[in-house]
């Protein structure tokens, strides 16, 4: 009930556990009034002892750089930080999670040991994001290229920016509980299903590591490729999830 007792020259430990409701700064105060021996204070005057100071956040992740090899190997970093919407999906990351948002968890560890690479800051422009909700997928968009080419492979770098160790993953469609597709009520499969079958079958689009484990400060080099394989455009969903924070509609678009 947030009152206690204690008695002249004796010691107690006061346990304090703190729920913040958002990024914000709390303030909580501690006042004792002194007591007779009949436990009747000893006069109307109450005590200030302490003020506790408290900073509510969440874990933030952010992309920090980005490289091309193979295929991607030729396209300069501020061509790729374009055409996979850095700035864009570094600002929805930055936002403070909704409450649908904190509600889902990642229960996942990854020990991989990724390529290693160069932190370099990327230039971060004003691009006007909405505050209650994403209103379109982020596209990751790699580069056309002729088929049966090298793969395009982009390296990503993601940076724990925050206080807090989070987890992080990539989640596809077959990775998501949802509803009862289409085909399991008909016996048909629709035009979407075929096409993620079959990016799923022949592995397109890859990421690696898809999940893992960031300490405060850590950073991870993330490895999507495409491969051109099939004539025409590609298109596979996903979501970008931080543990107990954010999460991120995409597109991986490769042509």
């Amino acid at each position: 009930d947030g009152q206690g007792e204690i008695d002249g020259k004796a010691k107690v430990c006061i346990p304090c556990r703190i729920h913040p409701f958002s990024r914000s700064n709390y303030q909580i105060d501690f006042y004792y009034d002194l007591l007779d021996d009949y436990n009747q204070p000893l006069s109307n005057h109450t005590n200030h002892l302490c003020t506790l100071n408290v900073h509510g956040v969440y874990p933030h992740l952010a992309f920090t750089d980005i490289l091309g090899s193979q295929q991607a190997a030729s396209l300069s970093k501020g061509l790729l930080s374009q055409a996979f919407n850095l700035t864009k999906i570094n600002a929805l990351l930055a936002k403070e999670p909704t409450a649908e948002e904190l509600t889902y968890a990642i229960n996942s560890h990854s020990d991989d040991k990724p390529l290693s690479l160069k932190k370099t800051k990327i230039e971060n422009e004003q691009s006007p994001v909405p505050s209650l909700e994403q209103p379109e997928a982020i596209t990751f968009n790699f580069n056309a290229a002729p088929i049966n080419s090298l793969p395009s492979e982009v390296h990503l770098l993601l940076e724990n920016c925050s206080d807090l160790d989070t987890t992080w993953s990539f989640l596809f469609p077959k990775d998501l509980q949802c509803e009862l597709e289409y085909w399991s009520r008909t016996g048909d499969f629709t035009e979407d299903e075929l096409n993620n079958m079959k990016l799923k079958d022949n592995k397109i689009f890859d990421i690696n590591p898809r999940k893992g484990f960031l300490k405060k400060g850590d950073n991870v080099t993330i490895t999507i490729s495409y491969k051109h394989i099939f004539p025409g455009q590609h298109t596979l969903p996903a979501i970008f999830k931080v543990g107990r924070s954010r999460k991120v509609m995409l597109n991986l678009v490769g042509i």
